[in-house]
């Protein structure tokens, strides 16, 4: 039978009729909470094995993702913590970097990029990003000056990297695609307002969700408008692919979108209880999203069914992180809490054959051939 059930899973999957049942998720018992005593300073960071967080008071902790227990506590001054397997960088509002050993928290070096700002460091493969009132690369390994960006306006979205590209969206509503080695501009495309939100590269297009109310589909090497969609309110947080077709993304007028990342259709949306906090994570084929005040919401990524949710012990203060069956959470009573998920695939429900056919709504997306006619979104 298992044998049986496997090939059948394998021939789906051949097939792409069928994509794994999400998981149950919820109720999720609290497995730890920790104080943070003064309250956090920015996002959670993660190596993978530790979870690190900055505290107003100006020190920075590591925890057991585990258990929670205190790993090391040291003081480096106010910043914005990032971490990746291996590493974790504190970056202070007025630019200077510290990496820090994650094993014991002392510093390994330093660096004055005068690049003012609150947002974490960027970490891309022996390259670090810091952006704000300005853009500066770093060697990972010495922390040394690689490229300053001498064009473009502040930086509002943070960078995304993509092979030999860097995608940057600014504060005049530009976004950039920079030589990710170099720093120079490839090519630019003009929104009509900031970005906010990172792009999602997907293979030789990058997917972006505005702030003037659109969400579009551009090639890589050249910024050219393939689709667009209309939205009623602006993007917010990363968009996140699903499968072969989905991306999923949430916007500020309480709506969580899948649209096909071929031609910008409409798969499903769903309404949110709140205004998002960020963009959904994926537990398999369950898409999470943290809402105000205190609210995870779960949702069949496949349909858009809503699953479950979790009402956390006080208002969320940071986006989650979601590490295996582990979601964490920074908490405004100065606290961070760990979630255990239930990883069960949850009941089945059967799904219609083939595809549907969906009458275009209202706000169908507009084509890239379409592009003439709204100058100011023009590469």
């Amino acid at each position: 039978m298992k044998t049986r059930a496997l090939l059948l899973g394998l021939l789906g999957a051949a097939c792409g009729a069928r994509l794994a049942t999400p998981p149950l998720l919820f109720p999720a018992a609290e497995a730890w909470r920790a104080s943070a005593e003064v309250g956090l300073e920015g996002p959670l960071g993660s190596d993978g094995r530790r979870i690190v967080l900055a505290r107003r008071d100006g020190s920075v902790e590591a925890l057991d993702r585990t258990d929670g227990r205190s790993l090391w506590r040291r003081q480096h001054g106010l910043g914005q913590v990032s971490a990746a397997e291996g590493v974790v960088l504190l970056r202070a509002e007025d630019g200077t970097v510290a990496r820090l050993d994650p094993t014991n928290g002392r510093v390994a070096w330093t660096s004055e990029t005068r690049v003012a700002g609150r947002a974490p460091v960027l970490l891309d493969g022996d390259l670090l990003f810091v952006h704000g009132a300005g853009l500066v690369a770093l060697s990972l390994s010495e922390g040394r000056e690689v490229w300053r960006a001498e064009d473009g306006a502040d930086v509002s979205a943070p960078p995304v990297a993509a092979g030999a590209r860097l995608f940057v969206g600014e504060e005049d509503g530009t976004l950039r695609c920079r030589d990710r080695a170099t720093g120079v501009t490839r090519w630019t495309l003009k929104t009509r307002s900031a970005l906010r939100a990172p792009v999602v590269p997907d293979g030789e297009r990058v997917l972006l969700g505005t702030s003037d109310g659109r969400f579009l589909s551009l090639t890589a090497d050249t910024g050219r408008i393939r689709w667009r969609w209309k939205l009623g309110a602006d993007a917010i947080g990363a968009p996140v692919l699903f499968g072969r077709r989905s991306v999923l993304f949430a916007t500020l007028e309480n709506v969580l979108y899948a649209l096909d990342r071929g031609n910008g259709h409409l798969k499903w949306r769903a309404p949110v209880p709140s205004r998002p906090i960020d963009g959904p994570r994926l537990s398999g084929s369950a898409a999470l999203l943290a809402c105000q005040e205190d609210e995870i919401v779960a949702f069949d990524a496949r349909t858009g069914r809503r699953l479950a949710s979790l009402n956390a012990p006080a208002e969320i203060r940071t986006p989650p992180v979601l590490l295996g069956d582990r979601l964490y959470l920074g908490l405004r009573d100065r606290s961070v809490v760990a979630f255990g998920l239930d990883l069960t695939p949850s009941r089945e429900v059967k799904l219609p054959r083939g595809p549907r056919p969906t009458p275009p709504p209202a706000d169908a997306p507009e084509r890239g051939r379409e592009r003439a006619r709204d100058p100011v979104l023009q590469p």
